[in-house]
């Protein structure tokens, strides 16, 4: 008997979860659609300052994932020496 009374409990209960979820869900939607827009805009509006700068001017940009590691020294971001040779024109 009391077997049967807990079903029933748990019934009732699992019914009334999925009643109040259903009456929340538009809002918790609207709110994380609210949150991802920001978060769109946001980037957006970040790309846009990064890509302001005016014609001819040169960036240079680094990944900084290892920004917390103490090897720094290690790394080398002075790039390729290339030599170039003149060629006679013809």
């Amino acid at each position: 008997m009391t077997l049967l009374l807990y079903f029933l409990y748990f019934v009732f209960f699992l019914y009334l979860f999925m009643f109040i979820l259903r009456l929340l869900t538009p809002y918790i939607l609207r709110y994380m659609m609210r949150r991802m827009k920001n978060n769109f805009e946001q980037n957006i509006n970040r790309e846009q300052k990064k890509r302001t700068k005016s014609y001819g001017d040169t960036v240079v940009e680094f990944d900084e994932k290892d920004k917390g590691t103490e090897d720094k020294k290690e790394k080398d971001f002075g790039g390729d020496y290339v030599d170039f040779e003149e060629i006679d024109k013809k």
